[in-house]
C-alpha cells in the first residue's frame, strides 16, 4: 500500500524526465497526510507503477530507512537497503535536502545513488508537515532503459489518466471524510497523526486539518494521565491487531460532560503487517440521552400500565365489594362496567360477561325502556340525575344517581350510575320524623318547665332576698346606734348569721341559674390587680380575726387591663380565698397571677392564670376531684366543722369554664392546697387613670432590709423594692435582722429602709424596731411595719414610740407601700401625674419595671345635692333604703308602686323641680318598675330625665339587661349594702354633673 502512496512523486519523476519544464498545478503537499490520503485510492496507479521497474524508499531525516520496496532488477544492480538501517551513501541523498521541500522541486539525477553510475532516474523529495518542517525524504528510482518513444507516450498517457483519477478520487475522499460530523483520523505505529478530517481538526482548535498531522495524543491533551490512557488503548489495538468497536467512555471538557463512542481498526500493509490504525470517534451524548429517555419513558409507560392495571383491579375490587348497584355505559347504551351486586339478581356471576349488554338484556322491556329514556336524557343534556327515590314493584324504595361521563375533549361518552336500596333508610326516616315531632313536643314541654323554673327562681329570689335585705340592712343600721356590749354581741350574731344565710342563698341561686342555662357573662374592661385587691379586701376581716396573713403577687407580663366579666372573676377569687381562709388556722394565704407567653395566632387574647395558695389542712389525694362536684366537700366532717353547701367550688368550675378556662387543685394533707384557674380574656387598652411613677429618685439606690418570717411576703417585698430601683436584702427573723443591721454599720453602708413584719416568733416587729433604733449611731433608718392585727389606736401608738414611721395592714397594696415610702423619705405625699388626654398611655403589663402603677382616682362626693325618689312596695325595704341614703347624706321621697312613681316624677317635672335620681324597685304591685321606667322615658312632660337605678331581688339571667333595655341607667341587686349604694350614688352624681355641663355648653 505504501507503494501506491509513493506513486505520486513517481509521476513527477517521469514527467520531469519527459518534460523537464512541467509544473504540476495540483500543488500537492508532500507530507504524511498527503501520502496517507491516497492509501484507499491508488490501486490503479500502483498497477501502472508495477509495469515499470521501480525502487521506492522512505528515509527519515536521520538517515534511517523507514520503508523500502524493491520492485524489480535495476539493470542487475542490487540496492543494499533494508528497513531499520542507515542508508548507504545517505550523505549523497541528503545532499539534495535543502532543495527538496516540495514535490514540485524534485530533480532528476543520475549516479547519485550509493555513489554508483546507473542508467536510472532518481527523484529525491522532502516530506514536510503543514508548517514545512522536514520529517524525512522519499527516493524514487526508475530505469529508462529500453523505453522507446511510443512507450513513453503510452506511459505519459497512462500516468496522466492515473493522475486525474487520483486527484478526483482524492477530492471525493477528502470531501466525504470532511463532511462526516465525526472524528476520523489515521495514525502510524508511533501514534503520530497521518490524517485527520476537518470536523475533528476544528474541534481540536485547528483551522486546517494539515496542522494536526504529526501530533500525538500527548501533544493534544493537557492531562498526561488521560493521554497515557488513550495511547495505551491505541497501542493495544496495534499490538494485538484486534479492532475495538463502539467503545463508550465518558468525557468532561470545557465545562461540559458527555459520552464518546470510539472504534479503532488496525491499518495493515501489503504484507498484512500492522503499520498504524484508523480511528473513528463520535459524540453519542444525545443518542445516549435519547436512549436513556426512551428507556425511562418505556419504564414509565410500563409503570403506568402496571399502575392502571392495579387501579383497575382495585376499582374492580371496590366496585364489587359495594352492595349498591354500580354500572357504566357508552352512548349506545352498552354496559362497559357492572359490579357483582348489580348482576346478582340476574344470576350472572362474572361481571365481564355483562360488558356489551344493554338494559334490554337484563330487564323487562317496559322497565328497560324507562331506564334508557332516563339515561339518554342525562347523556344528551349533560345534566346529572341525583338521588331520585322511586318505589319498586316489590314495595321497596330505590335511590338512583346518574351522572354523564365526559371524555378528554369535553364530549359526553356515556354515563355512570349508582342505584341503592333505601327501603330501610325510608323506614328510619319515617321513624326520625316521628322522633323529631316527639322531640319538638318534649322541647316545648322542657321550655315550659324551664320557664316555670325561671319564674320560680325569680320568685324565690325576690321572696328570700327581700326579707334578707330588711334583716341585714336593719342590722347594719342598728349597729350604728348606742348599744351595750351584750346587745352589740346579739346584733353582730344576727348580722353574721344573715351574711352566712345570704351566702348560701346566693350559692343556691347561682347554681340554679347555671343549671338552667340562664347565667350569661358580661364583657367590660377591668384591671386585674384591682380585681385581686378587691377580692382580698372582702376576706381580710375574717383572715385578720384568725391571724392568717394575706398576700398577692402579680407577675411581670400580666396584662394590666383585660375585657371580661370582672364580677364573675372576683366571685371565683372570693370563693377560693374564703375557702382558703376558712380551712387555714395559721399561716398565710397568697394569690399569684401570671400569664402565658402571647400566642401570635391568638391575636390580642391572653391566657391569665390565678393561683390561691394556703397553708391549711389540705385535701387527701382521693378527694381532690370530688371537691368540684355539686353539694360535695372533702368529707362529711368538713361540713360539720366548717359549714357550707358544697356548691362554691362547683360554681367556680362552671364559671371558669364559661370564661374559656379550667380549674385545678394540688394539695397535701397537713401542708396546704393550691387552687388554680385560668381565663381567656382580650387585652384592653388601659383607661385614663392617676399614676405613680416607678422611677422615683427618692427611692432609687436605697438599701432595704426586708424582715418577715413568711417566705411569700419576703419574696413580694423584695420584688417590689427591686422594681422601685432599690437594693433589698431579706432575712426571716428579728435576730437575723439585728445581725444584718449591725453588719451594715460595720461595713459603713447602713440600711436606709427596714420593712418589718409585726407578727414573728421570738421577736416581733416592735422589738426589732426598738433594737435597730438603739443600735443606730445617728439617725435610724426609715422603719415601716406590716401587720395583720387590726388594733388601730394602741398599735399605732406603740409603733410610733418604737420609732416606726408607718404601719400598713396586710395584704399590703403596692400603692399604699409606695405612698408611705415617699412620704417617709420626702416628708410629702407621693406626686401624681395624669397623662394628657390626647396621648393616653399605651397598654402595659401590670408589673413591668418601667410601668406606671395605677391607682383609681377618688370619686367626688355629691351628698345633699341630688333630689331623690324611692319606689318600693315593701315597708321594711323602704326603711332600709331611707336609712342607708340618710347615712350617705341624702334625703329621699318614697312611693309604694310604679304608677305612683310615674305620677310623682311628672308632677315634680311640671313645677320645674324634677328628680335627679329615681330608685326603682322592679317587682311592685299596680305597676312594676320596668313598666314605670318605660313610662317615664316616654313621658313628654319629663324633659329633664332622671337617673334611674333599678333595684331587684331577682337572680335570673337577663335581669340587668332587661332593666337597662327598659331605660334604667344603673342596676343594684338586693340586699343593698352601704358601699354599693354609695358607689351607685357617686355614679349618678357624676352623670348628672356631666349632663348639666353639657346643657350649659348648649345654652352658651
Amino acid at each position: 500500500m505504501l507503494v501506491g502512496a509513493l506513486a505520486v512523486p513517481a509521476f513527477w519523476l517521469v514527467y520531469h524526465a519527459i518534460d523537464p519544464d512541467y509544473v504540476d498545478p495540483f500543488a500537492y503537499r508532500a507530507g504524511y497526510g498527503g501520502f496517507m490520503l491516497a492509501l484507499w485510492s491508488l490501486t490503479y496507479v500502483s498497477s501502472i507503477v508495477r509495469r515499470t521497474v521501480w525502487a521506492l524508499a522512505l528515509i527519515a531525516s536521520t538517515g534511517l530507512v523507514v520503508y523500502f520496496t524493491w520492485l524489480g532488477a535495476l539493470n542487475g544492480l542490487d540496492v543494499p537497503w533494508t528497513v531499520g538501517v542507515l542508508a548507504a551513501g545517505s550523505a549523497s541523498v541528503l545532499a539534495v535536502a535543502p532543495y527538496a521541500r516540495t514535490v514540485r522541486q524534485v530533480w532528476a539525477a543520475v549516479g547519485l545513488l550509493v555513489g554508483a553510475l546507473i542508467g536510472a532516474l532518481v527523484a529525491v523529495g522532502a516530506m514536510s508537515d503543514g508548517a514545512l518542517m522536514i520529517g524525512g525524504y522519499f527516493v524514487v528510482l526508475a530505469t529508462l532503459a529500453g523505453i522507446g518513444a511510443t512507450a513513453q507516450v503510452r506511459i505519459r498517457r497512462a500516468l496522466w489518466e492515473g493522475r486525474e483519477a487520483l486527484k478526483s478520487r482524492e477530492r471525493l475522499l477528502r470531501t466525504v471524510i470532511d463532511a462526516i460530523p465525526e472524528h476520523i483520523y489515521v495514525k502510524d505505529r508511533e501514534g503520530r497523526c497521518l490524517v485527520r478530517n476537518r470536523y475533528s481538526a476544528e474541534h481540536m482548535g485547528f483551522d486546517d486539518p494539515a496542522e494536526a498531522v504529526g501530533l500525538t495524543v500527548f501533544d493534544q491533551s493537557e492531562d498526561p494521565e488521560v493521554a497515557a490512557g488513550y495511547w495505551e488503548e491505541e497501542e493495544r489495538v496495534m499490538e494485538t491487531g484486534d479492532p475495538v468497536l463502539d467503545h463508550e467512555e465518558r468525557y468532561a471538557y470545557d465545562g461540559k460532560t458527555g459520552w464518546l463512542e470510539t472504534s479503532r481498526i488496525p491499518l495493515r500493509d501489503e504484507n498484512d503487517a500492522v503499520v498504524g490504525l484508523i480511528g473513528i470517534t463520535r459524540d453519542v451524548t444525545e443518542k445516549k440521552e435519547a436512549r436513556a429517555a426512551i428507556l425511562e419513558a418505556k419504564e414509565a409507560a410500563e409503570a403506568r400500565e402496571a399502575e392502571v392495571a392495579e387501579q383497575r383491579r382495585l376499582l374492580r375490587t371496590i366496585v364489587d365489594a359495594v352492595p349498591d348497584f354500580i354500572y357504566a355505559m357508552d352512548r349506545e347504551g352498552r354496559f362497559t362496567l357492572r359490579n357483582k351486586a348489580s348482576l346478582a339478581p340476574h344470576g350472572i356471576d362474572d361481571p365481564e360477561a355483562a360488558v356489551g349488554m344493554s338494559e334490554f338484556d337484563l330487564f323487562p322491556e317496559d322497565l328497560a325502556q324507562t331506564y334508557w329514556t332516563d339515561n339518554r336524557r342525562v347523556m344528551e343534556s349533560g345534566e346529572p340525575l341525583i338521588n331520585r327515590v322511586e318505589s319498586t314493584r316489590d314495595g321497596g324504595f330505590v335511590s338512583t344517581t346518574k351522572v354523564p361521563l365526559v371524555g378528554p375533549g369535553g364530549e359526553i361518552t356515556g354515563l355512570v350510575g349508582i342505584s341503592r336500596d333505601v327501603t330501610a333508610e325510608k323506614a328510619a326516616e319515617a321513624g326520625l320524623i316521628e322522633a323529631k315531632e316527639a322531640a319538638e313536643a318534649a322541647q316545648v314541654a322542657a321550655e315550659d318547665a324551664t320557664r316555670a323554673k325561671s319564674e320560680f327562681l325569680a320568685n324565690m329570689s325576690h321572696e328570700i332576698r327581700t326579707p334578707m335585705n330588711g334583716v341585714i340592712g336593719m342590722t347594719s343600721l342598728l349597729l350604728d346606734t348606742a348599744l351595750d356590749s351584750e346587745q352589740r354581741d346579739f346584733v353582730e350574731t344576727i348580722r353574721t348569721s344573715g351574711d352566712a344565710l345570704l351566702t348560701i342563698i346566693n350559692d343556691i341561686l347561682d347554681f340554679s341559674k347555671i343549671e338552667a342555662g340562664m347565667l350569661s357573662l358580661e364583657t367590660h374592661p377591668f384591671e386585674i390587680r384591682t380585681c385581686v385587691e378587691e377580692a382580698l379586701d372582702l376576706v381580710a376581716p375574717p383572715a385578720a380575726a384568725k391571724g392568717v396573713e394575706l398576700a398577692y403577687l402579680v407577675e411581670d407580663g400580666v396584662p394590666r387591663t383585660v375585657r371580661g366579666d370582672v364580677t364573675r372573676v372576683r366571685q371565683v377569687l372570693v370563693n377560693l380565698l374564703s375557702n382558703a381562709v376558712k380551712f387555714t388556722e395559721a399561716g398565710s394565704v397568697c394569690v399569684r397571677v401570671d400569664s402565658a407567653p402571647p400566642d401570635p395566632e391568638a391575636g390580642t387574647l391572653a391566657d391569665v392564670r390565678f393561683a390561691v395558695e394556703d397553708t391549711g389542712i389540705g385535701i387527701a389525694p382521693d378527694k381532690l376531684e370530688a371537691v368540684f362536684e355539686s353539694f360535695s366537700q372533702a368529707d362529711a366532717s368538713t361540713t360539720r366543722q366548717y359549714g357550707g353547701t358544697g356548691l362554691g367550688l362547683s360554681i367556680c368550675r362552671r364559671l371558669v369554664e364559661m370564661m374559656g378556662g379550667e380549674v385545678g387543685v394540688e394539695s397535701e394533707l397537713g401542708v396546704g392546697s393550691t387552687f388554680t384557674f385560668s381565663i381567656e380574656a382580650e387585652v384592653a387598652p388601659s383607661e385614663k387613670r392617676v399614676f405613680l411613677r416607678s422611677e422615683q429618685p427618692a427611692l432609687q439606690g436605697r438599701r432595704v432590709l426586708v424582715v418577715d418570717d413568711n417566705d411569700v411576703n419576703r419574696e413580694i417585698l423584695s420584688r417590689l423594692s427591686t422594681r422601685w430601683r432599690m437594693h433589698p436584702v431579706a432575712v426571716r427573723s428579728g435576730a437575723e435582722a439585728l445581725a444584718a443591721y449591725e453588719a451594715s454599720l460595720a461595713e459603713g453602708r447602713p440600711y436606709d429602709l427596714v420593712l418589718l413584719d409585726m407578727q414573728m416568733p421570738q421577736m416581733d416587729g416592735l422589738d426589732v424596731a426598738r433594737g435597730i433604733v438603739a443600735r443606730a449611731p445617728g439617725r435610724p433608718p426609715v422603719l415601716v411595719m406590716l401587720t395583720s392585727i387590726h388594733r388601730e389606736g394602741s398599735l399605732r401608738d406603740e409603733a410610733r414610740q418604737a420609732g416606726v414611721h408607718a404601719v400598713l395592714y396586710k395584704p399590703t397594696k403596692p400603692s399604699q407601700l409606695y405612698d408611705a415610702l415617699i412620704e417617709a423619705f420626702e416628708g410629702r405625699p407621693a406626686a401624681r401625674s395624669v397623662p394628657e388626654a390626647s396621648t393616653p398611655p399605651a397598654p402595659r403589663t401590670a408589673d413591668a419595671p418601667t410601668a406606671w402603677v395605677a391607682r383609681p382616682a377618688a370619686p367626688e362626693s355629691s351628698a345633699g345635692n341630688l333630689r331623690m325618689l324611692l319606689a318600693e312596695d315593701n315597708v321594711v325595704n323602704q326603711k332600709v333604703a331611707v336609712r342607708l341614703l340618710g347615712r350617705l347624706g341624702y334625703t329621699v321621697d318614697v312611693v309604694a308602686n310604679g304608677a305612683e312613681a310615674v305620677a310623682e316624677v311628672e308632677r315634680r317635672a311640671g313645677f320645674g323641680e324634677g328628680y335627679d335620681v329615681v330608685l326603682m324597685d322592679v317587682q311592685m304591685p299596680v305597676m312594676d318598675g320596668l313598666t314605670a321606667t318605660r313610662a317615664i322615658r316616654a313621658s313628654g312632660t319629663v324633659t329633664d330625665q332622671p337617673h334611674i337605678v333599678a333595684l331587684t331581688a331577682n337572680a335570673m339571667e337577663g335581669d340587668r339587661e332587661a332593666c337597662l333595655d327598659a331605660g334604667a341607667d344603673d342596676y343594684l341587686s338586693k340586699p343593698v349594702q352601704l358601699d354599693s349604694m354609695r358607689e351607685a350614688m357617686d355614679r349618678a352624681a357624676r352623670r348628672r354633673s356631666a349632663a348639666s355641663t353639657a346643657r350649659d355648653v348648649v345654652r352658651a
